[in-house]
């Protein structure tokens, strides 16, 4: 059995100079978004300077941050950006006085479930609702 990596792990979103986002993973915050900034980071942010820190999170060990920065890479931006403003609490809450919906947490992912009138059902994933 393979050690697990303890410390401090991050994943992270910045906003580029063009508005675009990146998500990444780090063990150093401080010193990525200084690399990003110097043209030294990914590839995608480059020619895309200067980038600034929107959202964050800290994880004890690496296992987590890594699969969160996989899960935020697969979202669409209007996904990233309810993550990023954390508004997905009042945006399930006004869900629920309109449509009657309530969320529900099954295999690592929130649905919101609506009422038999509404049938359709939205996906977030863990970490999504604040």
């Amino acid at each position: 059995m393979k050690p697990k990596r303890k410390g401090r792990h991050f994943t992270y979103i910045v906003e580029c100079g063009d508005g675009t986002y990146y998500t990444g993973y780090t063990p150093d915050l401080k010193k990525r978004l200084l690399l990003h900034n110097k043209g030294k980071g990914a590839k995608y942010t480059r020619d895309r300077r200067p980038v600034k820190l929107v959202w964050c999170r800290e994880y004890k060990y690496f296992k987590p941050a890594f699969l969160e920065e996989k899960r935020i890479k697969k979202l669409k931006r209007p996904q990233k950006e309810i993550l990023v403003r954390g508004k997905t609490s009042k945006c399930l809450d006004a869900c629920s006085r309109t449509f009657g919906c309530h969320a529900e947490f099954r295999r690592g992912k929130y649905r919101v479930v609506f009422n038999a009138k509404f049938s359709r059902r939205f996906e977030f994933g863990v970490g999504l609702l604040v």
